[in-house]
């Protein structure tokens, strides 16, 4: 139960106290376990499409250049790149406040004033195996990117203390008093249906639609958010020819907001919401597979990795744009690959360390070990995926190659362990 409350205005902290039987924490490791499985395979799928995405970008940087104004039928069937000025004859806006105007494709992303806990966890491992948890939660209030509201943020985290931040009032501790509503206005992308550059026709139901998360690098032009089939780069500042306005809604910086009662005293449930665009009639570059009839498609490379992206730039910057993606992408995902083969595997033997926790000293031991052992086995079968994926593209030898890598890791660890001995 919670044996303390202090209250503020918008800040409110809670206390909790349980113990955990050793019981109930050796059940939870067994389901941890299965967990951990599921966070290996992921880890290798994350892993497997990044080198492919990492080719792609190599196949994207050699593409051939081709004029956007006369055919070219001797490159049909290959991937190719163009350049020009893109048109469209539709007119794009959305159902909320954008107008309509010569877009290719917009982003809309809305953040919502919500309450938030914050969870501290520290625990202690008594002898027998049980566990004491002491839970602090502290609520407050922020702006929160509402395609995040359903997601928990790890802000520390030790063996023994953990720290994290949710806006997911469904799941909070004490969720009297601190209901976040439904936002009134989603996230929101669409593009046109046909579009060309010069005499070459776009595929555009090929593209995915643009990344919400897009809009955050249209307003600070030295962030990097993730690979997009069509960046909108192009800020939307709120104004009379740009927006629709409401009673309800007031201009601050590059915010639109929409509150109950005024920005400078935000509520929870008030919403603020910037617009970014890719704007038409601007020099663009469209990198695929030049097919017959003036027509550029999706280029399927090995294993259905498919080149087909559109950037608002000169084969020149979009070059650079490439570059700089797969230096920076590639390197952050091979490692969120690791992390989470190496949780993966640290999850399956958990069941082990807990039972050893029946003498706190053993499982404090037996955690040093296996987190060695696991970082190690995460560490080669991660470079092995890197290197042999990369260099033969084929997924019968990776797996054969990682097989090698796993029992070739545990037996020098096994070596290591008996000359000790």
């Amino acid at each position: 139960m919670f044996e303390s409350e202090d209250r503020e205005a918008d800040f409110e902290e809670y206390t909790e106290v349980r113990e955990v039987s050793w019981w109930d924490r050796l059940t939870n490791s067994f389901m941890l376990s299965l967990m951990g499985i599921l966070l290996i395979v992921l880890s290798f799928f994350i892993l497997i499409q990044n080198e492919g995405q990492s080719d792609l970008n190599k196949v994207a940087l050699s593409t051939v250049q081709i004029s956007s104004e006369t055919p070219n039928i001797g490159h049909i069937g290959k991937p190719v790149a163009t350049t020009g000025i893109i048109r469209s004859s539709e007119l794009l806006g959305d159902e909320f406040f954008l107008k309509p105007a010569p877009y290719i494709a917009m982003a809309r992303s809305v953040d919502m004033y919500v309450w938030v806990e914050r969870r501290e966890v520290e625990s202690k491992i008594n002898v027998g195996g049980s566990e004491t948890r002491k839970t602090t939660v502290t609520y407050f209030q922020k702006w929160k990117p509402i395609g995040k509201l359903k997601s928990t943020k790890t802000i520390s985290r030790t063996d023994r203390r953990k720290i994290t931040e949710s806006a997911d009032s469904s799941r909070f501790l004490k969720p009297e008093n601190h209901n976040n509503p439904k936002p009134a206005i989603p996230n929101g992308s669409r593009k046109v249906s046909r579009a060309r550059i010069g005499i070459y026709e776009l595929d555009m139901t090929q593209f995915d639609d643009p990344m919400v998360s897009g809009v955050i690098e249209a307003f600070n032009e030295n962030s990097m958010v993730g690979y997009n089939d069509i960046p909108t780069r192009t800020p939307i500042y709120p104004s009379p020819e740009t927006l629709n306005f409401a009673p309800d809604t007031e201009v601050s910086g590059s915010y639109l907001y929409k509150s109950q009662y005024n920005i400078a005293n935000p509520k929870v449930g008030d919403l603020r919401i910037r617009y970014a665009v890719f704007p038409a009639n601007t020099t663009a570059t469209v990198m695929g597979q030049l097919e017959a009839n003036n027509r550029i498609v999706p280029y399927v490379h090995s294993n259905n990795h498919s080149l087909y992206r559109l950037f608002p730039s000169n084969r020149e910057t979009t070059n650079a744009r490439i570059e700089k993606e797969d230096l920076y992408f590639t390197w952050i995902l091979r490692f969120v690959g690791f992390v989470m083969m190496w949780g993966g595997f640290a999850a399956i033997v958990e069941p082990i360390n807990v039972v050893l926790d029946i003498l706190p000293i053993l499982g404090s031991m037996s955690r040093r070990v296996t987190g060695a052992v696991t970082m190690w086995i995460a560490l080669s079968l991660t470079v092995t995926t890197i290197v042999v994926y990369r260099t033969t593209q084929d997924l019968e030898t990776l797996a054969i190659a990682c097989l090698v890598a796993f029992f070739g890791t545990l037996s020098l660890f096994a070596i290591q362990r008996r000359s000790q001995a």
